[in-house]
């Protein structure tokens, strides 16, 4: 029997989320060292909106808002701590964007595919467990240019803080749609154990008890580490294996995740093995 979207108690959705209902994926790209973590520690990031590298959005992170019914001046309030993890609904592995961070990256990224209903099983036991609520909501892409003081131009009711805060939290440039991210949101209560812990780290993990075959479906490696053949090379680049590959493979050995990652393709007509990542 398949799941409903809406089973969980302490998961809301705001806005429009265009999925595939009957068997939902996301995406995330993830720098490898953090993939080993979470197959090692057995546990999920989730980050404070303050670290993300966008000046324009991590600034709504910490306004003071108004809030009233009536739309009218009451108290300046701050708004709720909260941490996110982003995904993308993409289902494309070959998308240049998506591969462009790991350029930068003094190592290689992995594209991990999950399975949304086992992630919001997991997100729904740490809310009960941790006096939180989980919010999914989609990226909304509205703005060209200047979104910085928009936040001075929505009303904030005291019946719907928090929906209303996670989706201006939500908000992005049109310059990004391409991403189709979505976006998780832990909020907690201010008398949360976990607040105080989270205040100092700005990281919280989710513990993920069950087998990772279940939450993780499929793995796809960096472009720059991909095979390749040619008249010359073909026998030596087919027996070649990366150190992250062979890392990687014996962690997901370790972990016990049945899954044997693949690569994209995406540059498969060049010599990707002697493309060096950034130092």
């Amino acid at each position: 029997m398949k799941k409903s979207p809406f089973i969980w108690n302490n998961v809301h959705f705001v806005g429009e989320l265009s999925l595939d209902w009957e068997n939902p994926k996301v995406c995330r790209y993830m720098p490898f060292s953090r993939v080993c973590e979470m197959l090692k520690n057995r546990q999920i990031a989730f980050v404070s909106p303050e670290l993300w590298e966008d000046p324009f959005e991590k600034r709504f992170y910490d306004v003071k808002v108004v809030k009233n019914k009536e739309g009218k001046p009451k108290e300046s309030v701050a708004l709720p701590n909260m941490a996110c993890l982003c995904f993308t609904s993409s289902s494309s592995e070959n998308a240049e964007a998506f591969w462009s961070r790991s350029k930068t990256s003094d190592e290689p990224y992995i594209r991990v595919v999950f399975d949304l209903y086992e992630l919001l099983d997991a997100l729904n036991s740490f809310a009960d467990k941790h006096s939180a609520r989980i919010y999914f909501a989609a990226a909304k892409y509205e703005f060209e240019h200047e979104i910085k003081n928009v936040h001075k131009k929505r009303n904030f009711t005291e019946d719907k803080l928090e929906r209303s805060y996670v989706s201006l939290m939500s908000l992005k440039r049109k310059a990004f749609s391409y991403e189709q991210e979505l976006r998780l949101f832990i909020v907690w209560d201010k008398n949360s154990k976990k607040i105080k812990d989270f205040d100092k780290n700005k990281v919280v993990f989710v513990s993920y008890k069950k087998s990772f075959n279940n939450l993780i479906k499929r793995m796809t490696f960096d472009p720059r580490l991909d095979s390749f053949e040619d008249d010359e090379n073909s026998e030596k680049d087919k027996k070649a294996e990366s150190k992250y590959e062979k890392e990687l493979k014996q962690v997901l050995e370790d972990a016990k995740l049945n899954i044997d990652p693949d690569f994209s393709g995406l540059y498969s007509g060049c010599k990707c093995r002697e493309i060096e990542l950034s130092k």
